[in-house]
């Protein structure tokens, strides 16, 4: 199977599997959530920039650059999803209270 996106300098045959687990593992998320995490970036959340960072990073970046780059971007997601599930929650309860109706 070959890899989906454009690495720049592209991928050494050793880096491959490390490439392939970012297009299965984190890259359909990215793609999902990339409009909440943008506009989040953009007002100016941490988090949600360095996970942009990142992911150009490993995009953009150099061969040598990609494993700390995958580590940082696993690591912020990390935080982002338990940052978004309490959001998700926060919301659930006002609205099942009636509160936004």
């Amino acid at each position: 199977m070959g890899l989906r996106c454009e690495y720049l300098g592209g991928v050494l045959p050793e880096e491959r599997a490390l490439c392939e687990r970012f297009e299965e593992q984190l890259l359909p998320y990215l793609e999902k959530m990339g409009p909440y995490i943008g506009e989040l970036a953009m007002e100016g959340h941490e988090v949600c920039e360095e996970i942009i960072l990142r992911h150009n990073g490993i995009l953009r970046g150099g061969p040598q650059q990609r494993q700390w780059n995958y580590n940082r971007l696993v690591r912020c997601l990390r935080k982002f999803k338990a940052e978004w599930a309490g959001m998700k929650n926060a919301v659930s309860v006002v609205t099942h209270g009636n509160l936004l109706h």
